[in-house]
């Protein structure tokens, strides 16, 4: 998904010009497929709020469409999956209100699995820093000898960490990342968090069960993104 910019981009502080986070959880089920939860059925099934109105006009493609809403929150839906998104400024209460809402109806989809996933990107004014020698200097603190291959340096690092929090894991990605705006060219970090849903994903796929479970968690992501953002914060910035 892009990473969306606001007109007003622009540095702001002497290290940090901008500070982006979005929030996406996807929910697989075998038999969706998007005639079930098109705006009039979301509406029917309770999923959405009867209040709710569209910020912009339905995106309909071939197999998917997207709803985007005034209360920040973007569902799009393809054959086999649904994701809710919105960035961390929106209202949060929206994006539990919509998924909870789903979750209730989900066994009728038959459902398999879902991914939450948590993105954060920061980036540098021009010249100042950049994502590589940020990740380099702050995370791995390794002379530029001992990341030379034939006096080739990297192009691009990435960095994984596993953490786990009531047992499930969270896999942090610290990538290196260039942005373009206005045909100027900056330079970020991407944190990205990703929770899998393992103990479904090692089922046999024709098999189906009510994950109370896996409900349980994407029901309290918000516990996740509160660590999530701890673990950036204080030990990865």
């Amino acid at each position: 998904m892009k990473i969306p910019f606001p007109n007003n981009f622009e540095p702001q502080k002497p290290l940090k010009i901008y500070d982006y986070q979005d929030i996406t959880i996807i929910i697989f089920a075998k038999s969706l497929k998007p005639s079930q939860l098109n705006l009039v059925n979301l509406y029917q099934q309770g999923i959405i709020p009867p209040h709710w109105q569209l910020k912009e006009p339905v995106v309909c493609k071939p197999h998917s469409f997207q709803l985007s809403f005034q209360e920040g929150i973007n569902i799009n839906v393809e054959i086999g999956k649904v994701s809710f998104s919105y960035k961390k400024k929106a209202n949060s209460n929206s994006l539990n209100i919509i998924v909870n809402n789903f979750i209730a109806q989900i066994l009728k989809y038959q459902f398999q699995r879902f991914q939450i996933v948590f993105r954060r990107l920061i980036t540098f004014p021009k010249g100042k820093c950049s994502g590589l020698n940020f990740i380099n200097n702050n995370l791995l603190s390794l002379p530029e000898n001992r990341i030379k291959v034939n006096s080739v340096s990297p192009h691009k690092i990435q960095l994984n960490f596993v953490y786990k929090l009531e047992n499930q894991p969270l896999l942090i990605s610290v990538i290196d990342t260039p942005i373009i705006k206005k045909k100027i060219n900056y330079s970020g970090i991407l944190f990205k968090g990703l929770i899998n849903d393992e103990k479904t994903k090692s089922m046999n796929k024709n098999k189906y069960y009510d994950n109370h479970s896996g409900s349980n968690i994407i029901s309290n992501y918000p516990k996740y993104l509160d660590f999530f953002n701890q673990i950036v914060n204080s030990y990865l910035l």
